[in-house]
């Protein structure tokens, strides 16, 4: 369904982006991926409801990382650094 689809794309989009070194706020996530090739013409809006999913269900989370010494609350999958 276009649930699951749009959920399997945003953490395509969000494992992909993070393993290139680049990090998306809670805010700019959504926007940022409908924009980018991969996003396989799922909307902004779907993108948006998919991430809020993800964070109930507790597969995604939200970190702290500091870059150019500031802080920044970004996403990430959850657990992804467990053995």
């Amino acid at each position: 369904d276009e649930q699951a689809r749009a959920e399997r794309i945003f953490l395509n989009l969000l494992e992909s982006s993070s393993a290139q070194g680049r990090y998306f706020n809670v805010l700019h996530a959504p926007k940022q991926f409908a924009d980018m090739p991969g996003c396989e013409g799922i909307s902004k809006r779907m993108l948006k409801t998919a991430m809020e999913r993800l964070f109930a269900n507790e597969k995604i989370v939200t970190r702290t990382i500091i870059e150019n010494r500031r802080e920044r609350t970004v996403i990430e999958i959850a657990n992804k650094n467990s053995a």
